[in-house]
């Protein structure tokens, strides 16, 4: 299961990457992956409590900003959905899509230069979430 965090979160930055092709870049891209269990610095959202953090990342592409964070917990997909819903809008973001299919929620929110997206399902009977935060260059 692990591996399919790791493959996840590669596919992500990737995907980061490639969407920014085209477009003027002033500085190489900067990634870092992280296995440690803690999430990228500045992270805009609060981690669930008792989230084990499996593997996060960052990185630059075009002036963007791009953050993601992939944990398991034993809390149900509901709550964990519930929670960061409440979050975003705690935190002033304006939720643009709120959505549960066949038990894989997503809910997503924008707030200035930010877009969040939460992903929430069950996996090998955990609950997963994967949280991307991108925010554009100034």
């Amino acid at each position: 299961m692990r591996d399919d965090f790791v493959r996840l979160a590669i596919l992500l930055i990737l995907g980061s990457a490639v969407s920014s092709c085209g477009h003027e870049n002033k500085q190489a891209p900067e990634f870092a992956v992280s296995t440690e269990g803690t999430a990228p610095s500045g992270f805009p959202l609060p981690m669930y409590q008792g989230a084990k953090i499996t593997i996060s990342s960052s990185n630059t592409a075009s002036g963007a900003q791009n953050k993601m964070v992939n944990f398991t917990c034993t809390d149900s997909a509901e709550n964990v959905s519930r929670y960061y819903r409440k979050q975003l809008l705690s935190g002033n973001w304006k939720i643009d899509r709120d959505i549960n299919a066949n038990g894989t929620m997503m809910v997503t929110g924008k707030k200035g230069n930010q877009r969040a997206t939460v992903n929430v399902s069950v996996l090998a009977g955990k609950t997963a979430c994967t949280i991307v935060i991108n925010q554009e260059g100034p």
